[in-house]
């Protein structure tokens, strides 16, 4: 949905889906302009979304129908990826983009007024153990937990 019709909601219409939340998300929380961390937040913002569509979670999906499964398979999808200068991408960059979905589908719920009907299923989820690398990913988080 666009803003435009979250000002005018159509009795009946067929929900809110990811892509909602993050055009919601863009406008409220990122916005446009120059400045060198608003730009940095774009590039992330779509290149998570291409990840987590890679994994199977397309904009198109109901923030309703978004499921824990969902989070895992986002979260194992992108750390399979490699990083320019070989080897994979590290933990703080995996924990960067799943922070970034559970903030975007987080303000959504609340702004869509969803928050009793649906989850956040990336609140919580945790990478160690599903990265294979929990001696990398312990040395890279000794000031913080895992936990996104």
């Amino acid at each position: 949905m666009t803003i435009k019709a979250l000002m005018n909601p159509v009795k009946g219409a067929p929900g809110y889906s990811l892509g909602d939340a993050r055009e919601l998300y863009f406008n409220e929380r990122i916005g446009a302009g120059d400045d060198p961390r608003r730009q940095e937040a774009r590039k992330r913002l779509a290149k998570v979304f291409v990840r987590a569509a890679a994994a199977g979670l397309p904009a198109s999906t109901l923030l309703v129908n978004l499921t824990r499964q969902h989070a895992r398979a986002v979260r194992d999808h992108i750390l399979t990826y490699d990083k320019a200068g070989g080897g994979k991408i590290g933990p703080d960059s995996v924990k960067r983009d799943l922070a970034m979905m559970k903030a975007l589908i987080g303000h959504a719920l609340r702004e869509f007024d969803l928050k009793k009907t649906a989850h956040n299923p990336f609140e919580g989820l945790e990478i160690g153990a599903a990265s294979g690398r929990e001696n990398e990913i312990a040395a890279c988080d000794k000031r913080e937990g895992v936990v996104v």
